[in-house]
């Protein structure tokens, strides 16, 4: 099938005419120049949808020769659409297709940048509702959501995945016996049988990693560049639990909330060697809770352009360029811990592309270098706050608040 096409709608230019002008025309046009010599061509719905924020006179519907110059604001809304809360049986490949390309027409009509389609554990699930993850369902091991959802977005939009991680309901999807996820289960882990189980963070991210190793083995049927998952959101009403602020990786929590943030505290990026885990009773030595500051440790072992994965017996390398179209957006754990690498000139400054929603979210952490994506469940404006965290070149470090 081919890939999906943007509408004539989302296809609409701004576009130059050319042809004969009245005098008033030449005139208009003549002071329009002078005013600036650059013009930005703009898609039609980011142009529109600034016009409705800021009052801004539209000319969608002038004439074609009085829409020749239009100059963009310097900032124009992105948008990133999340599946999430439906509550859909797919109890066949027809009925997955078919909302697939409805979300996808709606994504296309949108403007979205980013598309964010709902995970789970697919092995637990009895109503079919992730039946678009499971390999064997899928043609020679790749699923649902390769084949008909990611290869028909568009090129220009990015995806995502979007997880409900609440740790009273333990993923089952990678265990190794006898260490199995339970409820509650917090701990960090590496993913190796003598460490803790793989709690419900880590599961969903060697989840996102298995997708795209799918995804890395595959030709999109219409011979397109391959889309790979980038982007990672949790629902904050089910991830609560891992919303300690930690330092990076392994470091854990301060002894106490309160104190600052240490820069000659190890952001600690591989356990303790003499850090042991009984699975029997499920109790752990050494090993502390996971929080942001090990979701980051976590997106940079198992998002494209990982090379250095936990050694779980699942995880997929995804080197970055891989067949060209890898993209890398991940840190290494060197360059994570390094302020430098969020504020000097030479930096990345690129965010990490994960976040918790929650009705007032901070792209900072007091204990980890480097901002998140702040998604914010708002029913009014003004939920979002800002804190600068380590690493910050606007300030100085101060505490972030979060989780309110």
């Amino acid at each position: 099938m081919a890939r999906s096409r943007r509408s004539p709608l989302s296809r609409s230019f701004f576009t130059s005419w050319s042809g004969r002008r009245s005098s008033s025309q030449a005139r208009r046009r003549s002071a329009t120049a002078r005013r600036s010599r650059s013009c930005r061509f703009e898609q039609l719905e980011p142009k529109l949808a600034m016009a409705a924020v800021s009052g801004q006179q539209s000319t969608a519907d002038a004439p074609a020769s009085e829409q020749e110059f239009v100059f963009a604001p310097p900032l124009l809304p992105k948008i990133e659409v999340s599946h999430f809360g439906q509550d859909i049986s797919f109890t066949s490949r027809q009925m997955f297709q078919d909302w697939a390309n409805d979300y996808i027409q709606f994504i296309t009509n949108s403007g979205a940048s980013v598309a964010y389609i709902n995970v789970g554990d697919y092995k637990t699930d009895n109503k079919h509702a992730y039946d678009y993850l499971r390999p064997e369902l899928g043609d020679n091991g790749v699923p649902w959501i390769v084949t008909d959802f990611l290869d028909k977005l568009p090129q220009d939009v990015q995806a995502g995945t979007i997880a409900y991680l609440d740790v009273a309901n333990p993923w089952h999807l990678y265990d190794t016996p006898p260490n199995r996820n339970f409820p509650g289960n917090t701990f960090t882990t590496d993913g190796r049988p003598t460490s803790p189980a793989m709690n419900n963070m880590y599961q969903s991210f060697l989840l996102v990693n298995q997708i795209n190793a799918a995804v890395l083995k595959h030709t999109p049927a219409d011979g397109g560049p391959r889309k790979f998952i980038t982007h990672y959101e949790a629902d904050g009403e089910g991830a609560g639990a891992f919303e300690t602020d930690t330092y990076y990786g392994f470091g854990g929590a301060p002894a106490n909330a309160t104190d600052p943030y240490n820069p000659a505290t190890p952001n600690q990026t591989a356990p303790g060697a003499n850090w042991t885990w009984d699975v029997t009773n499920q109790s752990a030595s050494g090993w502390p809770v996971a929080g942001y500051g090990y979701t980051k440790w976590l997106w940079n072992h198992f998002m494209p352009g990982a090379t250095d994965v936990p050694q779980d017996g699942f995880a997929v390398p995804l080197p970055a360029p891989a067949g060209g179209d890898v993209p890398g957006v991940v840190f290494t754990d060197a360059a994570a811990v390094i302020d430098a690498t969020w504020s000097s000139a030479t930096g990345s400054r690129m965010p990490y592309q994960f976040g918790i929603i929650k009705y007032a979210q901070t792209s900072w952490l007091k204990y980890s270098p480097g901002p998140m994506r702040a998604y914010t469940e708002s029913y009014w404006f003004g939920e979002n706050h800002y804190g600068p965290g380590p690493g910050s070149a606007i300030a100085p470090d101060a505490t972030a608040m979060i989780n309110y």
